[in-house]
């Protein structure tokens, strides 16, 4: 299930409980915004186009917050004039949840999970905890590729590389002293 909706002057591709960032919008984050400009809704395998819209078709979603996106630099050289100019810009958006898509009468919303009940808790058939994973079996699996990503993103957020590095010889070392304690 998924509608191409239109908004901000740009088209987008929506499916039940996606998260999208569009042009600023009047409303307050926990509102609900209601989108009828919707240009197409595929169900099942089968596309309506609509000319231009479809009729009675709409799209409903949450706002979760009011944001910035990263900044933008415009830089303005006019060569051998020694005339540089330096402007930065961060666009307004608005963050979106999809709640629902409705068209041809129908209502389409994201598959929700059913409720844990209390009967079902006492008599084991669902697990109160989830279970633990050892140590030792999570530091073998591992891949080199995730802690260079892990090393990656702690620098970036402002990690000291000396604490990166303690971090990655703590990761490297578990598995050398789980095969010594199997010896």
């Amino acid at each position: 299930m998924f509608a191409v909706i239109r908004t901000g002057g740009k088209q987008y591709r929506v499916t039940p409980n996606a998260v999208l960032k569009v042009e600023k919008l009047d409303a307050e984050a926990g509102g609900t915004v209601t989108f009828n400009d919707v240009l197409a809704v595929g169900v099942d395998g089968n596309l309506t186009i609509g000319s231009p819209t479809v009729a009675d078709a709409s799209v409903t979603a949450t706002v979760i917050a009011q944001d910035r996106l990263d900044k933008v630099i415009i830089f303005k050289k006019r060569r051998r004039q020694n005339s540089r100019r330096r402007n930065g810009h961060r666009q307004h958006v608005t963050v979106l949840r999809i709640g629902g898509i409705n068209a041809n009468g129908q209502s389409y919303s994201a598959v929700q999970a059913a409720p844990v009940t209390n009967s079902a808790v006492e008599t084991g058939t669902v697990p109160t905890e989830p279970e633990a994973v050892p140590v030792e079996t999570q530091a073998e699996t591992v891949p080199p590729a995730a802690l260079d990503a892990a090393e990656s993103l702690a620098i970036v957020s402002g990690e000291t590389p000396e604490a990166v590095e303690e971090n990655r010889e703590a990761v490297e070392e578990t598995p050398k002293a789980v095969e010594e304690t199997k010896e």
